[in-house]
């Protein structure tokens, strides 16, 4: 059993009018504000994105980072700054250095490409994101 952030019970197996098999979604929501940091999962029978974005968004002023799914659209008629995912990116990258390998070894030549630089870019961002981690440095959103 869940529990909304309305604080009302949420059965997730056995709904009435609903099949088991039938899809759900989590949303999550992290963030810090006062007095300290929060996790929110608000469990939805839709993928729906606008009403409970809405919901929780509204009046924020903040960033929000988010992957690539098109219902964060929502995001740019709201005050807040949208900032998307490094690893949603690289992914797009990988699979374009992996369908170029493919094609090289099937043609016994070698490529390049830029989708390999940006994949190594990104890898050196996440290496300087673990040592800020590391030195436990903090840089304001703004």
């Amino acid at each position: 059993m869940l529990i909304n952030a309305d604080e009302t019970p949420v059965q997730v197996l056995g709904e009435p009018g609903r099949d088991n098999t039938t899809k759900s979604y989590m949303w999550l929501f992290r963030g810090m504000p006062p007095p300290g940091p929060v996790v929110i999962f608000d469990y939805r029978t839709t993928r729906s994105a606008e009403e409970i974005l809405k919901q929780y968004l509204t009046g924020y002023t903040g960033c929000v980072q988010t992957d690539g799914y098109i219902g964060y659209e929502v995001l740019s008629e709201m005050s807040v700054k949208h900032a998307g995912c490094w690893a949603h990116v690289r992914r797009k990258f990988v699979e374009v250095v992996q369908a170029i390998e493919k094609v090289a070894r099937k043609a016994k030549e070698r490529r390049g490409g830029n989708a390999g630089v940006a994949v190594l870019k990104i890898r050196r961002l996440y290496e300087l994101e673990q040592m800020a981690q590391d030195r436990r440095l903090k840089v304001p959103i703004s």
